[in-house]
């Protein structure tokens, strides 16, 4: 195959791809060694530690991988910070604000699965398909509640009350 005039190679160039994925990954994780929990790393930082500007062709892929192996060896989760930087999360601030954030982000999954399965007449379904309809959909509104109400449960500025106290923690 050619492409202007010159041959197509897409294993080199995944490859020539890849290395430079790999090294800047590698920079980041030498570069986050001296970072401890609690602190964030700026984003001008890390263009200049991966030595790639912000938001070219891989620059999501190495950031997303750098986490990724931060959490996995070093054990610390992160958060992206809009126009700050990268925040790594002190073991307190993990507990608090991950399991929220990855709820909210449920719950809007489970709404639009509900909002796609009721765009769905069921006139021209099977008994079969009506009833899978039906079930799927009454199940994705109690996950959704469920997922609301342990929402509502991390909040540290809800006020407990005798009018809304907290529901018993249920272990498993």
């Amino acid at each position: 195959m050619v492409w202007l005039g010159k041959a197509w190679r897409p294993m080199v160039m995944m490859k020539e791809s890849k290395k430079s994925i790999t090294e800047a990954v590698e920079r980041l994780w030498f570069m986050s060694l001296e970072s401890e929990r609690g602190s964030t790393i700026r984003w001008e930082t890390i263009e200049v530690a991966a030595r790639m500007e912000r938001y070219t062709q891989s620059w999501g892929t190495v950031v997303a991988k750098w986490r990724r192996r931060l959490l996995r060896e070093r054990e610390i989760a992160t958060l992206a910070e809009v126009q700050v930087g990268i925040r790594l999360l002190t073991k307190e601030q993990t507990v608090h604000e991950i399991p929220a954030l990855r709820q909210r982000r449920m719950r809007r999954q489970a709404s639009r699965a509900i909002r796609e399965l009721r765009s769905v007449d069921g006139d021209g379904l099977s008994v079969r398909d009506r009833l899978m309809l039906t079930v799927q959909t009454r199940h994705l509104e109690k996950e959704r509640l469920q997922l609301s109400r342990s929402l509502r449960d991390c909040d540290p500025k809800a006020h407990v009350s005798d009018a809304s106290p907290k529901r018993p923690v249920k272990l498993s």
